[in-house]
């Protein structure tokens, strides 16, 4: 007895669009990326409804892992150093 809906593809859906949000865009990124990009999540979350898990968990994995680093990294603040400047 199992639940009615497959969660594990909505749940990637879900981090793939965090994923997205999080990763900043590199300088020029922004004016070429198709439109359709944006609908890549509901695209894999359709495709990946049906298959096995076994997919749809390794790119949930994945994405949380890219989101744990990109956290980690990008809002840990940068050590500054300690110098003395003696004139």
């Amino acid at each position: 007895m199992g639940l009615p809906i497959n969660l594990l593809p909505l749940i990637m859906g879900v981090t793939m669009l965090w994923q997205a949000r999080l990763t900043p865009p590199s300088p020029g990124w922004i004016r070429c990326r198709p439109k359709s990009w944006r609908y890549m999540p509901l695209m894999f979350m359709a495709f990946l409804y049906n298959f096995s898990a076994g997919l749809t968990l390794y790119w949930t994995v994945q994405n949380l892992l890219t989101i744990a680093q990109t956290k980690l990294t990008g809002t840990s603040p940068s050590p500054q150093p300690h110098l003395k400047f003696r004139y």
